[in-house]
């Protein structure tokens, strides 16, 4: 059950059982969200269970170390401590269940030769011509088994599993831009035993989690980054 794979999850769990008040973590953050139209998002990957939302964060620093309270929860779930972006995003998968990934909005300007929009992300099958250098470092050939994110129709990510290292958040991160989504699960059960690896982020896909959190599961990630980033901007499409 993908809901037994996040402390909210257990938390509702054994709220129901004991017949107790259940208390959701604090959010403080108003989140405003625009509805896109996209040709570019594949209709069986995302279907009518499922999400794609992109939230675009200025006014962040790569550079910030995360605080001890967050180190110290990732590493006792085995997890290392990257930086401050990146271990929300990891604390959110275990306190949530829903998997987020912040790609660096400079990295997808240059790659792309202009100013990255909503609009240039899309959802799609990857073709055999292609292949992505992801963030553990290997080169993975990609075909039309494996679910692609791009943008401007480059690959970006493979969807729901892992991202690419060309786009990834490191000390000289000034802006992001948040993916959150909810995947069709056999997708992305199909790409993962395709390309041989399983993630964190695998793991909860593939057993379908509720697109229902996911809004709920940004405006958290907010909320926390807010605490030390107090000039925080940012804006939801999906």
């Amino acid at each position: 059950r993908p809901d037994g794979m996040s402390v909210v999850g257990i938390a509702r769990e054994i709220s129901a059982l004991l017949e107790t008040k259940y208390f959701s973590p604090i959010i403080n953050k108003k989140l405003n969200i625009n509805t896109i139209k996209s040709d570019k998002i594949c209709e069986r990957v995302i279907d009518k269970n499922c999400i794609y939302t992109v939230s675009f964060i200025e006014h962040v620093n790569g550079n910030f170390q995360s605080p001890k309270w967050i180190k110290d929860r990732l590493e006792k779930s085995d997890i290392k401590s990257i930086n401050y972006l990146v271990d929300v995003t990891n604390y959110i998968l275990l306190e949530q269940g829903q998997p987020l990934h912040a790609f660096d909005r400079d990295k997808l300007s240059q790659l792309i030769g202009r100013d990255v929009l909503p609009s240039d992300f899309g959802v799609r099958k990857a073709n055999k011509t292609e292949k992505l250098l992801a963030l553990d470092g290997n080169e993975y050939s990609l075909n039309n088994n494996i679910t692609i994110i791009t943008c401007s129709d480059m690959p970006v990510a493979i969807a729901g599993i892992i991202g690419g290292l060309e786009t990834s958040v490191t000390s000289s991160t000034k802006a992001i831009c948040l993916e959150a989504a909810v995947f069709n699960p056999s997708y992305i059960r199909k790409a993962s035993k395709e390309i041989g690896i399983r993630t964190e982020s695998s793991s909860r896909f593939e057993k379908g989690i509720s697109f229902r959190n996911t809004f709920y599961s940004i405006n958290r990630f907010l909320t926390i980054l807010s605490e030390s980033f107090h000039n925080l901007k940012h804006i939801t499409y999906s």
